[in-house]
């Protein structure tokens, strides 16, 4: 099966050794939004695009899960078999750009595809076997070798003959990487933007937009061939089984509105989603400040999703950002929800003082009534923030807005941001304990026990906003004090590091005290790059 397809972005770095507390790298990008029609379910069968295809989209008219645990139940999941868990043994677990199981290395890359390397002789890795993959590899996971691949900016045609573009799940049986077959796709629906896997089943959250999309010539007197996906913007969770390596696309949940971030315990998904209110003929809207926390019950081991309760948070829970706006969600224990919320206000002379952050807690122990039970609206000086929940903390650093310059245009020092930190046991009110000062702007917190890690980028006002990577590392015993322990800085000039992207490209060994990094930079006064870990 082939497809023409206009590719979407990846990445690949090298990078800078930190000794401050490792393993490979993986990272992803924010895929443009597209249209896909409606998940089908059971569709496992697709036509590819011709390799001339063009896509273009034309308005149409009209960390934070929970940690691993057994699931309730016993019986096996649908079509289990070799390679297949059972309910008592489903878990949550993570996709990523490779997998290493023995001597053998899966690698997903953009233009390659699927590769298998025998890494025996880590000295001298070589290459059996690779499966092409038209379209942009997100995400897998590699079950006794075949493995369950996530493609989005993918363009084909399903069973009644319907053009499609948007994500699909490929499974790829690599046991034999000499022989490498595919065995079978299924519809996600949508732009991919999380992925997680419990048991036997990979579920995805997806934005679905109201685009038509074509294969041009192949429509009626050349024009688009093509159709429309929704008549409004929605998000959707679908699921994807893929017992025993047959890929079977099970069910899904769609709901209106924008952006999409879902946390994912063994039995639930609580899934939040920007309110639409005001939606035109084209089928966008826009938001009115609040979300919507959606309870999912997943407890079925095949896949199947049912709707339960759901509550309205203040504010917007972004989308975008490290592992899109995953971390602004929190449902560790399956039962109390809290949630960063974002509203703007703008004033048209491009002040944000009106702006609010908003913590909101919400309690799911009944999932059909859940309620708000708490809630704490903070000034945000920017536009954006950075949030991490650990427990029953929650870090939080607001951004600024950046340089402020002077009446001759002339800037100076610094950005500085600041660190909250907030105690969340009391779920009636969130309660600020401390805050410290960061230099630069963060993308990324990583917890790691009493103290903590903060990563972004330093910005120096005084030469075009040359931004180097920082690492800076906290020390968080006394919340009411956090303690700065030392910080890094490389990349020279205007750099940047997946892991700004994504936790999964950010490694560290406890063991060696070690944090491994990989960054990418341009160096303005040697006109060169450097890159390296």
């Amino acid at each position: 099966m082939t497809s023409g397809l206009f590719r979407g972005g990846r990445c690949s770095a090298l990078a800078l050794v930190l000794s401050v507390g490792s393993a490979l790298v993986g990272c992803s990008k924010d895929s443009t939004p597209g249209k896909t029609p409606d998940l089908v379910a059971g569709q496992s069968d697709f036509t590819s695009a011709p390799p001339n295809a063009n896509g273009r989209g034309t308005l149409a008219a009209g960390e934070g899960d929970a940690a691993p645990s057994a699931a309730a139940g016993a019986t096996s999941a649908s079509g289990a078999g070799k390679g297949a868990t059972t309910a008592a043994t489903r878990k949550v677990e993570e996709t990523d750009l490779y997998r290493l199981d023995g001597d053998r290395l899966y690698y997903l890359n953009q233009y390659r595809g699927l590769m298998v390397f025998d890494v025996s002789d880590v000295d001298h890795p070589a290459l059996l076997g690779r499966s092409p993959i038209y379209g942009s590899p997100i995400e897998m996971i590699v079950r006794n070798g075949i493995a369950s691949v996530v493609v989005a900016d993918w363009y084909g045609k399903m069973d009644d003959g319907t053009p499609f573009h948007g994500s699909i799940v490929r499974g790829i049986d690599a046991r034999d990487p000499t022989n490498i077959q595919i065995t079978g796709e299924a519809l996600l629906g949508g732009w991919v933007k999380d992925t997680r896997v419990v048991g036997d089943v990979l579920y995805a959250v997806t934005e679905k937009y109201p685009w038509d999309y074509g294969w041009y010539g192949l429509g009626g007197d050349g024009a688009a061939a093509g159709a429309s996906a929704t008549n409004t913007v929605q998000v959707s969770v679908a699921s994807v089984n893929f017992a025993a390596g047959k890929i079977r696309a099970i069910d899904k949940y769609d709901v209106p509105g924008s952006g999409g971030v879902f946390n994912v315990t063994p039995d639930a998904i609580l899934l939040a989603s920007d309110v639409i209110t005001d939606v035109d003929q084209y089928g966008y809207g826009k938001g009115n400040g609040t979300s919507q926390l959606e309870y999912l019950d997943i407890s079925d081991p095949a896949g199947k999703i049912a709707e339960r309760g759901s509550v309205i948070v203040d504010g917007s829970i972004q989308s975008w950002g490290a592992d899109n706006g995953r971390w602004n969600l929190d449902f560790a224990d399956g039962k109390t929800a809290h949630a960063v919320g974002k509203t703007y206000v703008y004033n048209g002379n491009g002040s944000a003082s009106s702006n609010t952050l908003s913590i909101s807690t919400a309690d799911f122990t009944d999932p059909d009534h859940p309620k708000v039970t708490g809630a704490l609206q903070t000034p945000m000086p920017g536009w954006d923030a950075t949030a991490r929940f650990d427990g029953t903390r929650l870090y939080l650093t607001p951004s600024t807005w950046g340089c402020q310059y002077d009446a001759n245009g002339t800037s100076s020092g610094s950005i500085q941001t600041p660190l909250d930190v907030y105690d969340l046991s009391d779920v009636t009110m969130p309660v600020k304990l401390g805050s410290a000062a960061i230099e630069g702007q963060i993308s990324l917190l990583i917890p790691n026990g009493q103290r903590l890690f903060a990563l972004g980028s330093h910005y120096d006002c005084s030469s075009n906003y040359q931004s180097p990577i920082a690492l800076a590392y906290f020390d968080m015993t006394d919340p009411t004090k956090p303690k700065a322990l030392g910080s890094a800085e490389f990349g020279k000039g205007w750099a940047w590091t997946p892991a700004a992207g994504t936790f999964k490209a950010f490694t560290k060994s406890d063991d060696q005290g070690l944090v491994v990094l990989p960054f990418s930079g341009w160096d303005p006064s040697g006109y060169s790059y450097n890159n390296g870990l």
